[in-house]
């Protein structure tokens, strides 16, 4: 499992709903048939942010599910979808990843 996100699960600590709600990376980090799987529910668009940047640059050559959600729960815009899409779609346009699978609560993808 990446131990780049570490940090993301200190800071989560943080976070207003940390103690209901806590982004704990062996919960939120697991292989399932082989796909790495990382799922954002609970932590900021910010440490999403961060998250993403860390795992573009220390999980190249790796394919990876990005588990954001619909946005069901959200009040207006749902914004964690909506980020790690805009972002991917960012990485396929310059070539730091090629397209897999888009679903509607997750994207898959591999780093290049």
């Amino acid at each position: 499992m990446p131990h780049c996100l570490k940090f993301i699960e200190t800071a989560a600590r943080r976070l207003p709903w940390a103690s209901r709600t806590p982004w704990v990376l062996r919960e939120r980090v697991r292989s399932e048939q082989g796909v790495e799987t990382i799922d954002f529910h609970h932590l900021s668009c910010s440490l999403v942010e961060d998250a993403l940047d860390a795992l573009l640059k220390h999980r190249r050559g790796r394919r990876l599910r990005l588990v954001h959600g619909r946005g069901t729960h959200s009040r207006g815009p749902a914004r964690l979808r909506d980020l790690v899409r805009d972002r991917v779609q960012g990485w396929l346009m310059v070539g730091y990843a090629r397209w897999v699978e888009k679903a509607e609560g997750h994207i898959d993808i591999e780093l290049v």
